[in-house]
């Protein structure tokens, strides 16, 4: 079983260094429904398959012996927190129109 990373240790390790801010590949488009009589738009984004940076980050996680979850915009999650899961957000930088590794987390 691997040992929990607290905050402090999470921001020092290698692998946030490394793949913090790192461009992803996504897909983004919109849902809509009808929520009530009117029309309800989300916003989804999806990681592309087989993204490389996303990959990489999935085996150097795996070889510390945590489990990868990556949590994009729009997409639904569990909310249950697991000690031996690196969670990594990806977001819309806000100086381009790429996407990025933009936060780590343990849960």
């Amino acid at each position: 079983m691997t040992t929990p990373l607290s905050p402090s240790d999470l921001i020092k390790s290698p692998v946030v260094q490394k793949f913090l801010n790192q461009k992803v590949e996504v897909t983004e488009y919109k849902r809509t429904t009808d929520i009530g009589g009117r029309p309800y738009t989300k916003r989804i984004v999806t990681l592309v398959h087989g993204d490389p940076t996303i990959a990489a980050l999935r085996k150097a996680v795996e070889a510390e012996g945590y489990h990868l979850r990556t949590l994009t915009p729009g997409e639904p999650h569990t909310a249950e927190h697991r000690t031996d899961r690196l969670n990594a957000h990806i977001r819309k930088a806000s100086f381009s129109s790429h996407y990025r590794i933009d936060g780590f987390g343990i849960g």
